[in-house]
């Protein structure tokens, strides 16, 4: 049945190997459950209720990643805007930890329709080839 509706054998591979990788990928993030409610709860965010939402984002993210779209991908929230969020956000400028969740929120809703209107793919196509291609060249030798 698993063969069948993941097509394993058409991607060459097995049970067990989809296994083995599974478990690795979930110890290669599992550090985020211990470092995201760390460093969240020094900006005054619960570290019990930053580690339960942390595991179940992503144990929802990643159970519909493979059902749906049947890649082995894994999801988990991103490390790189946490101290961000944390230490300048909220400790730096001031902020509560829930007035910087509602803006987290806000900002979210307007992406979701900036995604949603077109306008999003309209404003990356408008970029030229070369700006993006020297974009990416900053990023990777700065």
């Amino acid at each position: 049945m698993l063969n069948k509706f993941f097509k394993l054998d058409e991607n060459n591979t097995n049970l067990k190997t989809e296994f083995l990788a599974g478990l690795t990928t979930f110890l290669a993030m599992a550090y985020i459950l211990g470092v995201n409610p760390a460093m969240l709860s020094q900006g005054g965010m619960p570290a019990t209720g930053v580690f339960f939402a942390t595991a179940l984002a992503s144990g929802i993210s990643c159970i519909i990643m493979g059902l749906i779209s049947k890649y082995p991908v894994g999801l988990a929230p991103g490390m790189g805007i946490i101290p961000v969020f944390t230490y300048t956000i909220i400790i730096s400028m001031g902020n509560s930890w829930e007035t910087a969740l509602a803006a987290v929120f806000v900002s979210s809703i307007l992406f979701l329709l900036i995604t949603i209107s077109g306008l999003r793919e309209a404003i990356l196509n408008a970029i030229p080839f070369d700006l993006k291609l020297a974009m990416v060249q900053a990023l990777v030798f700065s």
